[in-house]
């Protein structure tokens, strides 16, 4: 979390025991600054998470960065 908020990432937290953190949906990355490897190994990194998370919104944020790999 303090990587985050050092990087100016805007998170958030929630309390209860439904709580945990989050980054702000209006922040966006700036993808400029992240290498060919960076996107693969976050593309990688998501495809984990889609197997053992599937929902709606992780399957769009692995298209979104399957098309940025292609840029």
């Amino acid at each position: 979390m303090r990587t985050l908020s050092l990087s100016n990432i805007p998170i958030y937290s929630v309390l209860g025991i439904h709580g945990g953190y989050g980054i702000l949906d209006e922040h966006k990355a700036d993808t400029r600054l992240l290498s060919n490897a960076d996107l693969k190994i976050t593309l990688t990194e998501l495809g984990g998470l889609g197997q053992i998370l599937f929902s709606e919104e992780v399957e769009i944020t692995i298209n979104l960065w399957r098309v940025l790999e292609q840029t």
